[in-house]
């Protein structure tokens, strides 16, 4: 084949190849707008879940650095404390003192009634458990506190 055979059939190769694309790229501006039809839907359903196989690890006793077989730790079992409620003490005043032939007396306001109490003495579930001129311990329903006059 000589020289100039060849470059016509290649001319004719790059002819037809461009052709090709043309008419591709012309086709597509030309194209109409496709009606698209409606597809039908189906319900989707999940497919089972198959169960899954649980693996355990086991612990091995020995030690493989020292060569030792360890005991088993205890478990320690946690158990968390129960919170009491805290108790709401009645309105208490400490209005002071009174020494009678060597016995303390103590006046103290309980939610408005003003009372004359001894030591130990509970009224109204309040009980005074020490003081002296200036302060009283007051014990209700298991909880003590500090009065100041």
């Amino acid at each position: 084949m000589n020289k100039q055979r060849k470059t016509y059939i290649l001319l004719a190769a790059v002819i037809i190849i461009w052709s090709f694309v043309g008419f591709q790229f012309l086709g597509y501006l030309e194209s109409d707008d496709e009606v698209l039809s409606e597809v039908a839907y189906t319900k989707f359903v999940p497919k089972k879940a198959k169960d899954k196989e649980l693996y355990k690890v086991e612990t091995h006793d020995r030690d493989p650095f020292l060569d030792k077989y360890n005991k088993p730790k205890k478990k320690i079992k946690y158990t968390p404390k129960k919170k009491k409620d805290p108790v709401i003490f009645p309105q208490i005043r400490y209005k002071g003192s009174i020494n009678n032939n060597g016995k303390l007396l103590f006046i103290i306001t309980i939610n408005g009634a003003q009372k004359i109490v001894k030591l130990n003495q509970v009224v109204s579930d309040v009980e005074v458990v020490s003081g002296d001129n200036k302060e009283i311990k007051v014990k209700y329903k298991g909880e003590v506190k500090i009065f100041k006059k």
